[in-house]
């Protein structure tokens, strides 16, 4: 009973934070056409950080893991909640070949240092350094944002209590076919994976997540017979 509450819970604060991505990517365009490009980078890189969010109640909804608390360090750190989604771009989005994880780690690091910069004031070396100066471009990181959110709506908004159910029955498959498809040393294989589970199936197949699984996961396999 409590694993059941525990993943309904998880499901309600992932499209809570859906939710408020997708109300600070429209202020951020609001923003953006009122001519405050630099508000709109800092609400833009906060609504990554909401998506980034969701991937932390992931285990919680398919009944194997929990949310973690509101004060832990996964909640918290703005670092890893980019990173997190900075990869949903990697995974579904970006080409993958050549991924340089250091450019990667770099490009997360530029916005973490641009989100405070287009909310604060600073000076440094006796140069004051206004938000309105920050060089960015808003309107990629908002188209960026929103790409995820339909992703992420693609999934979560199909999520009914049947499912929740039948993730909780399967729950360990379910961990062991995600440690299968995701291996945080082979990004680019990783992201074939990831992306050929989202190819679309034939629609004569019965069996289309089954397969799309096992193509996945290489194991090329035989459609089941119509009856």
């Amino acid at each position: 009973m409590e694993q059941r509450f525990r993943a309904v819970r998880a499901l309600d604060l992932a499209l809570a934070l859906l939710e408020n991505a997708d109300s600070l990517l429209g202020d951020a365009t609001v923003l953006l056409e009122a001519g405050r490009p630099p508000r709109a980078i800092a609400l833009s890189l906060i609504a990554a950080e909401e998506l980034g969010k969701i991937y932390l109640c992931l285990e919680a909804i398919s009944g194997v893991g929990e949310i973690p608390g509101a004060t832990s360090r996964e909640w918290r750190d703005h670092r890893d909640k980019l990173a997190t989604a900075r990869a949903l771009d990697l995974a579904f989005f970006d080409d993958p070949t050549g991924f340089d994880i250091d450019a990667a780690s770099a490009e997360v690091e530029l916005q973490l240092q641009m989100k405070m910069s287009t909310l604060y004031l600073d000076h440094r070396d006796g140069v004051i350094l206004r938000p309105s100066e920050v060089a960015g471009d808003p309107g990629a990181l908002i188209a960026r944002g929103q790409t995820k959110s339909v992703l992420l709506h693609s999934i979560l908004d199909r999520v009914t209590p049947e499912v929740l159910a039948a993730m909780r029955e399967h729950g360990e498959a379910m961990s062991q076919i995600t440690q299968a498809l995701i291996d945080e040393n082979d990004p680019a294989g990783t992201a074939r994976r990831l992306r050929s589970i989202r190819r679309p199936q034939p629609s004569t197949t019965r069996m289309p997540l089954r397969l799309a699984l096992a193509n996945a996961l290489g194991s090329a396999p035989t459609p089941p017979a119509e009856a």
